[in-house]
């Protein structure tokens, strides 16, 4: 179950960042046409958010190494 939500956390975080970098454009572009674009999803993806995301991730793991330890083996 633990394994499920910090997958969970890990793909929650990774949206909600991309939502906040992407209000950073609202001042030049309106926010449908910015969460919407292709291009700033890709760039994001491939040099952002996959590692942001795991930041989050990371600090759930941390909290219950012992589970993951005993569990996974990694």
């Amino acid at each position: 179950m633990k394994t499920i939500f910090l997958i969970s956390i890990y793909i929650a975080s990774f949206m909600l960042f991309y939502l906040m970098l992407s209000l950073l454009a609202v001042v030049f572009i309106p926010y449908q046409e910015v969460i919407s674009d292709r291009g700033w999803f890709v760039i994001y993806t491939l040099f952002i958010g996959w590692w942001v995301a795991a930041f989050p991730a990371l600090e759930y793991r941390r909290r219950n190494e012992e589970y993951f330890n005993k569990y996974t083996g990694f």
